[in-house]
């Protein structure tokens, strides 16, 4: 073989160990979607459009290191061919397995959370009224719930 054609499947390797890469940095971002909630769709879109300008970065960067620049339509395709090999491979058991350790990992978190939350739910549920009477009192009361008589 000659040293081009060589070169040439060096490239496309190296393309397709990119587009590996590459997508399983957009797996991080799916096991991140299920770990923490959105609420929304802004989040979700700003999360994309991050990992796209920067996956946009890195292909370019590949591309001007290895070719100087030089879109060869098998690099694109080897992007594509390994990113869909990557996702043969991981399928979705991957994404699964990580969010579900990640989520278990997070659950005396998760729960000193809600701890803090009822407790400070409860503190700040205490109000300052006046009555009829002018007689300051924090409700709840019993008042609050029996007629004066």
């Amino acid at each position: 073989m000659s040293t081009l054609i060589t070169w040439e499947w060096g490239y496309l390797l190296a393309s397709m160990m990119w587009g590996m890469v590459l997508a399983g940095c957009y797996d991080i971002i799916r096991v991140f979607r299920r770990v923490v909630v959105h609420r929304g769709v802004r989040w979700i879109f700003a999360e994309d459009m991050v990992y796209w300008m920067c996956s946009g970065f890195v292909i370019f960067h590949v591309t001007f290191l290895i070719n100087d620049g030089i879109i060869r339509s098998f690099s694109i395709a080897g992007f594509a061919m390994g990113a869909a090999i990557y996702r043969v491979a991981t399928h979705n058991w991957l994404v699964d397995m990580l969010a579900a350790c990640i989520n278990f990992l997070l659950i005396p978190l998760k729960m000193l959370i809600r701890y803090f939350k009822m407790l400070f739910s409860w503190i700040f549920k205490v109000k300052v009224t006046l009555d009829e009477n002018c007689l300051l009192y924090t409700s709840p009361s019993p008042r609050d719930t029996e007629r004066s008589r």
